[in-house]
């Protein structure tokens, strides 16, 4: 038997990724094309990750957030909102395209203020959340950053 979810959830496998902080979904390897050693899956209703991030000055950064957004099982094919809370304060709606199935990985990026050191990054569903995503990994870069 393999860890459990919360032991997953604790440990680093690349910088960034959900299984590294915190979550509140659950953490899963069912669908093909995820990367480290899981996704959270069907991330919905209470659901949730929070990142901490280090960052080395203050300013806007782009949070890019990898996911897969297939049909629940309902007939929905639909983008779903789920929404960014940085440090408590700040609300940044993040909307989902549709992927076409689970196994179909794709990524949306947001522009987030961040302080000079210790920030929150807490992705939840909010009121207007209409449906699941699985999550894979997140990465957060300074705003003048390629990636």
């Amino acid at each position: 038997m393999g860890p459990s979810t919360t032991e997953r959830a604790s440990k680093a496998n690349t910088p960034d990724t959900p299984e590294r902080d915190s979550l509140t979904g659950k953490l899963a390897e069912l669908a093909a094309g995820y990367t480290g050693t899981g996704f959270v899956d069907q991330l919905f209703g209470a659901a949730g990750v929070v990142l901490e991030v280090d960052a080395p000055e203050a300013g806007t950064h782009r949070v890019t957030l990898r996911y897969a957004n297939g049909n629940p099982g309902d007939g929905t094919l639909v983008s779903r909102r789920f929404t960014l809370t940085v440090n408590g304060t700040t609300d940044i709606p993040v909307l989902f395209p549709t992927t076409s199935s689970w196994t179909t990985w794709s990524t949306v990026t947001v522009a987030v203020p961040l302080a000079a050191g210790a920030n929150q990054l807490d992705l939840h569903t909010g009121p207007e959340n209409n449906g699941p995503i699985n999550l894979d990994h997140i990465v957060v870069t300074a705003a003048e950053e390629i990636t």
